[in-house]
């Protein structure tokens, strides 16, 4: 069951297809980035989409007096199967090549995600996660779209029809009842729940509902037919259009009220667009229809080539933008006439070849990447050089004996306790997960020596009762859960019933006192600063007499270690397998000291004013910064990686560490020792 072809429509999806792809690309011209708001183009879409499919079930309804569910989803299937399932599984080579463990579940999860319809909410919550991958280095980020369609082709036939049936006078109060429900669950969840709102159908069904309305109301009538009222109103709907593209940006909560326009004119466009009027013809010339017309395709494969190229880092340059943008053309031309149309084609492909080839791609695709999960992401996979520090998240090493991860709170009645065989003392390894990266290291040397260890880190959560940690942006916060005010407390308490333990307190300090998006904490008191709450805590735990080691922030970098590592060693392995085993000789990770050292000012400021016989501040960035090379931090030697990422210590990297926390445990110790002997 198909409708009139209207050539604006495939206009307007080259208008929407275009802004994504040169959004997700993000080419500045002359010093200024054109295309802020590009991601409106998935708006566009949505709307298109509503109108479509409601036309075609209402016109179904209309001529046969039923509809068939098998037909209109073998068509959906048709549609917009092959060519995903193509996408995914060209995809997944790139991804065991130049993905590290992590990302590579994360790969395989979002793959199992998109192919189940729920990648909207998977990337909802993993987009939550601390230390999550930019959105522009997963592959298959852009299928969220794909999935709220999905889900409204799964629910909204069925509301259609029942309101077909029952209610067809009141289709449109119905219709805009869903609006405006849709529409403010939209611009109250965005205040607060930005990421909620923005990947769901709930607040994304008013945008298909629009759309759905407009096929409604043509087929209760007739389009517009007024040629003056045409040519303002569509030329008023392409200006609304070019206005969000252009003066949009990613600050602006949407979707929302504030993002009403271009929908509006979207939908002027598809209600007053007829034949000889300027944005029709416009739209419907041959340059338009024909992007129109791949720009499903266009849509699937630009993201993944875009992504992997940045991994690779051949992303970087305006010209390589262009090639990779001028790449994604080509092969999503060839997607189109290789498989989007043989599919779409009865004639070609029979209901029973279709089920028969989707359903083995989609045993293939399942398996696979199950088996991705199951293995941790084939650690084995990779480099030696890169192994041992990619098993597992380095704060995510130990367990306790019921297998549950002593990082963050997780549900446990108590924190992990590992005893020495004779106990010289106890240690609380208290603060975040670039603490948490050592506490393994820490753990397995005092144990050796005779110290029990407690560690007790969190993700972003340094020691700082009253506050919470907060994830997102500084416009769009939302709590991080495994550090709220009650994690703090029953921390607090924790240390109170070890009263003659030693406290290994650190994190990135830097980050929470500056308030940047490594790390944000809000306070019960929005008086109190995270300064002063440190200082109150600092100088009540030295009046209870606890002694003091403070870690001041290690050094940090803005190349992911481990990533830059393995891309330059794929891209050199098959010339030369010398140059891999000595990458570090012709690589080396580095960042200036100075930048260091100005990022952190205001915290080692304030840990230095700390002027009490029982606080200790160490300085872990002195061993990597100003030692190999006088002005640069570096983040790896000749047979090691120091970090893991752009924060978190590898393994050698926590020895490191872990040592001079020991040592300095160690030379406290025979000083208190000898002052008893005397």
């Amino acid at each position: 069951m198909t409708l009139k072809y209207r050539p604006e429509i495939d206009g307007l999806r080259a208008i929407a297809v275009v802004a994504v792809v040169l959004y997700h690309a993000e080419i500045s011209f002359l010093g200024a980035d054109w295309l802020k708001g590009g991601y409106i183009g998935v708006d566009i879409f949505f709307v298109i989409s509503g109108y479509l499919i409601t036309g075609i079930i209402i016109k179904e309804l209309n001529e046969t007096g039923s509809f068939s569910f098998t037909g209109f989803y073998e068509r959906r299937a048709r549609r917009i199967l092959p060519a995903l399932f193509l996408v995914m599984t060209a995809s997944i080579p790139l991804a065991w090549n130049y993905l590290l463990p992590k990302a590579f579940i994360d790969f395989a999860g979002s793959l199992l995600s998109s192919l189940l319809f729920a990648s909207n909410f998977y990337f909802h919550f993993a987009g939550q996660e601390y230390a999550a991958e930019s959105s522009l280095l997963k592959p298959l980020l852009h299928t969220w779209s794909l999935s709220v369609e999905e889900q409204f082709y799964i629910i909204f036939p069925i509301i259609l029809i029942v309101g077909f049936k029952y209610f067809r006078q009141h289709l449109n109060t119905i219709f805009l009842v869903g609006i405006i429900a849709s529409l403010l669950l939209a611009e109250w969840l965005s205040r607060d729940q930005q990421s909620l709102a923005f990947y769901t159908l709930p607040t994304r069904a008013w945008e298909l509902l629009i759309g759905s309305m407009l096929a409604l109301f043509e087929t209760n009538g007739r389009r517009n037919n007024n040629p003056q009222l045409a040519l303002g109103a569509s030329a008023l709907g392409l200006g609304l259009i070019v206005h969000a593209l252009v003066f949009f940006d990613d600050t602006l909560r949407h979707p929302s009220l504030l993002t009403v326009s271009p929908i509006i004119g979207t939908s002027l466009i598809i209600w007053f667009a007829r034949k000889g009027e300027p944005v029709t013809k416009l739209l419907s010339s041959p340059p338009f229809v024909g992007v129109g017309l791949i720009s499903y395709s266009l849509y699937l494969w630009h993201y993944p080539i875009f992504a992997f190229s940045r991994i690779t880092g051949s992303f970087e340059t305006i010209g390589a933008q262009l090639g990779w943008i001028s790449l994604s053309v080509v092969i999503s031309v060839i997607s189109f006439y290789a498989v989007e149309q043989p599919f779409r084609n009865r004639q070609r492909i029979s209901r029973k070849m279709l089920t028969t080839s989707l359903t083995l791609c989609l045993t293939a695709l399942l398996s696979i990447n199950i088996v991705v999960i199951q293995f941790s992401g084939f650690v084995d996979r990779l480099p030696q050089i890169l192994q041992a520090d990619f098993a597992q998240s380095p704060w995510l090493i130990q367990k306790n004996e019921d297998n549950q991860f002593c990082y963050g709170d997780y549900g446990k009645s108590d924190f992990c306790l590992f005893e020495a065989k004779s106990t010289k003392g106890v240690i609380l390894l208290i603060g975040d997960s670039t603490v948490g990266a050592i506490s393994n290291e820490l753990t397995l040397s005092a144990n050796a020596l005779g110290y029990d260890v407690i560690p007790m880190t969190s993700s972003r959560c340094y020691l700082l009762p009253g506050f919470k940690s907060m994830n997102g942006s500084e416009e769009r916060r939302i709590p991080n859960e495994p550090c709220d005010t009650s994690y703090q407390e029953k921390r607090l308490k924790k240390i109170y019933e070890h009263p003659n333990a030693t406290l290994v307190i650190g994190g990135l300090l830097d980050s929470y006192i500056n308030g940047g998006n490594a790390g944000f904490m809000s306070a019960s008191n929005p008086e109190e600063t995270v300064e002063e709450r440190y200082r109150e805590t600092a100088e009540e735990l030295l009046a209870r007499n606890y002694r003091i080691i403070q870690l001041a922030p290690f050094p940090t970098t803005e190349t992911m270690v481990g990533r830059e590592v393995l891309k330059w060693i794929r891209s050199i392995e098959e010339k030369d397998q010398k140059a891999v085993q000595d990458f570090a000789k012709v690589i080396q990770i580095t960042e200036p000291y100075g930048k260091f050292k100005q990022r952190n000012r205001r915290a080692l400021r304030l840990l230095r004013s700390i002027d009490h016989p029982d606080f200790h501040l160490l300085y872990p960035h002195r061993l990597f910064c100003g030692r190999v090379i006088e002005d640069k931090c570096v983040f790896n030697d000749d047979e090691n990686l120091f970090f893991v990422d752009i924060v978190h210590p590898s393994r050698k990297g926590a020895r490191m560490i872990s040592d001079q926390i020991i040592r300095k445990i160690q030379f406290l110790d025979d000083i208190e020792s000898k002052e008893e002997l005397n």
